[in-house]
């Protein structure tokens, strides 16, 4: 959480599940949740840039 936008908020109640443990606990949990799916999204779209890449080199006329 950026504390410059907690001091600019001028709805600072709505920060507050952050400020508690369990909130900084479900903060950390989607996080991770997030990082894992954006991941596997990552290594998906490696995986097909490689396999755009051998399908180009095999119609290539070297």
């Amino acid at each position: 959480m950026k504390a410059e936008n907690f001091r600019k908020s001028h709805r600072k109640r709505a920060y507050l599940y952050l400020l508690t443990p369990a909130g900084l606990a479900e903060k950390l949990r989607v996080t991770r949740a997030f990082l894992a799916l954006k991941q596997t999204e990552y290594r998906a779209i490696e995986q097909e840039i490689e396999a755009l890449r051998r399908e180009l080199r095999n119609l290539s006329p070297e």
